[in-house]
């Protein structure tokens, strides 16, 4: 029965893997498509200007002028569309589907119970991710301001909160039991907690260089087959602490 519940962790977790890179490829070359049409519009537009500086305006079509920069406005609202809303909101809801799916396998909680214990970190890990984001934009592209106090303070919450949730989705019991008892045992789970976040934080990396790597041309076999060692080892973990929380 374990190795069944391995088995089907493992597959439904690579498979996540997978919809990811691929929603990344797929964000990453309509954007690139995005672009492209814009700078098609940049050789226009200059000679635009250039010709504006040395003739009067009513010599020019305006509405055919202004079908134009309203194309290329429209352009770049679908790119920021994308990258903004839409990609983050699919990886929200994925997120929900697969790893519901996860947990019902390896402890036997309900995926409405699911739903309830994990939207809040899930909404402060892409909170942590988007203020990551503008924090460097305000260091190496001087633009927006100095967030570093909220993106501690995210990052801060978003820790505590996600220890509660391997607890909560670990032992299947009522909430209040649950917060008690992770209160009580935080020190006997603060190692393998740590462990967690490593192996985590190394499935993001992973997933990152795989991205890096496919945009440079590069072989991505070698972060590939890595990424699949370290899933096996992440379902060796999670059904191993839900062993161990429903000893105690």
């Amino acid at each position: 029965m374990k190795n069944k519940k391995l088995l089907f962790t493992f597959l439904i977790e690579l498979l996540f893997a997978v919809i990811l890179i691929s929603l990344l490829f797929y964000a990453r070359d309509k954007t690139r498509n995005y672009l492209i049409e814009v700078q098609e519009f940049t050789p226009e537009l200059s000679q635009l200007q250039e010709n504006l500086g040395k003739e009067s305006l009513t010599s020019y079509n305006k509405e055919e002028v202004q079908n134009r920069l309203d194309t290329v406005e429209k352009t770049l609202d679908k790119a920021i569309l994308l990258n903004q809303v839409i990609i983050p909101i699919v990886l929200l809801v994925l997120s929900l589907i697969f790893y519901s799916l996860l947990w019902k396998i390896s402890s036997g909680i309900s995926i409405k119970n699911f739903f309830v214990y994990s939207i809040l970190p899930l909404l402060l890990f892409f909170f942590s991710i988007v203020q990551f984001l503008n924090y460097l934009a305000f260091v190496y592209l001087d633009l927006g301001s100095n967030n570093i106090i909220l993106l501690v303070v995210s990052v801060v919450l978003l820790l505590i909160s996600y220890y509660f949730l391997l607890v909560l989705l670990s032992r299947n019991s009522k909430f209040k039991q649950s917060i008690v008892f992770a209160v009580k045992n935080f020190r006997r789970f603060i190692f393998f907690y740590i462990l967690v976040l490593l192996t985590n934080a190394l499935f993001l990396f992973l997933i990152l260089v795989i991205f890096v790597l496919s945009f440079a041309e590069y072989s991505i076999v070698v972060p590939s087959v890595l990424l699949v060692i370290l899933l096996i080892l992440i379902n060796f973990q999670r059904l191993y602490f839900v062993k161990k929380v429903s000893k105690m």
